[in-house]
């Protein structure tokens, strides 16, 4: 991959290294969150938990059936967290894109994204190189082709605000969303459907942190989805760089079997 040249002093490795954090949980973050955790915690931004480069990812598993009825229309804030609330848990496909200015074109992963109510979030990546991303709490694991790390959020408040962000979404916590950021909300529109497009207008959710450090990982989170489904979500760093993670394949009605959770929410031996 070709380099851009330019004057700004940043260097695509730093650019990778702050790429790691978050997204790894929020779906953000590419090949260099790898290089990004041997760095300070501070300087990952909201890619960092649910994107680096893993070890044996696990499939969606075959028995989740999606339905095809459209989900109903959210009008309020509260109408949209009321509806993650009631969710037993989530499962979907993702496809990321991290865009670096230093680079011509956007580093890509892909793979499956899991979540359970009791704040259990896990990402595993599938392409370019495999890992497993798990989030239970203030606790990050992650395993990929260069080992284990295990990462007591406790001890960094602000990465663990970042990184926590994501799954206080899934859980409803409009509380713990409004310690750290200002959250706006747009309301779905009635939709004037294109053959194959969804019957319900698309929300949008976009969560701007409040002081820094955290506003110096990241600049704003933006979700957008219809009913208690996302559709994508947007991460952009004050430096200019973004992520743009595609959700696919979503059913907020997942209902994890033992084996399930034992599998999926842990790392592999």
């Amino acid at each position: 991959m070709k380099r851009r040249t330019g004057t700004r002093g940043e260097g695509v490795r730093s650019r990778l290294q702050r790429a790691g954090a978050l997204a790894a949980l929020l779906g953000v973050g590419g090949s260099g969150s790898a290089l990004l955790l041997g760095e300070p915690a501070v300087a990952a931004p909201l890619d960092v938990v649910l994107a680096a480069d893993a070890v044996l990812a696990a499939p969606v598993p075959t028995d989740a059936v999606p339905t095809d009825a459209a989900p109903p229309a959210v009008r309020t804030l509260d109408e949209l967290l009321a509806a993650f609330r009631k969710s037993p848990g989530l499962s979907a496909r993702f496809e990321e894109h991290k865009y670096i200015a230093l680079l011509e074109a956007p580093l890509k992963s892909s793979g499956a994204l899991y979540f359970l109510p009791e704040d259990k979030l896990a990402r595993h990546v599938e392409r370019p190189k495999r890992s497993v991303i798990l989030l239970a709490g203030k606790r990050l694991r992650i395993a990929d082709e260069t080992g284990t790390r295990d990462l007591d959020l406790a001890k960094m408040p602000a990465l663990a605000a970042l990184v926590q962000s994501f799954s206080q979404v899934l859980r409803g916590d409009r509380a713990a969303l409004d310690e750290h950021y200002r959250v706006e909300f747009r309301p779905a529109t009635p939709p004037a459907p294109a053959k194959g497009e969804g019957r319900t207008g698309s929300w949008r959710l976009r969560l701007t942190p409040k002081n820094a450090p955290l506003s110096e990982m990241v600049s704003s989170i933006e979700l957008t989805g219809s009913g208690p489904t996302i559709a994508t979500l947007t991460v952009s760093e004050p430096n200019g760089d973004r992520s743009v993670t595609h959700f696919s394949d979503v059913d907020t009605e997942r209902r994890f079997s033992e084996a399930e959770r034992k599998r999926l929410f842990s790392l592999p031996r």
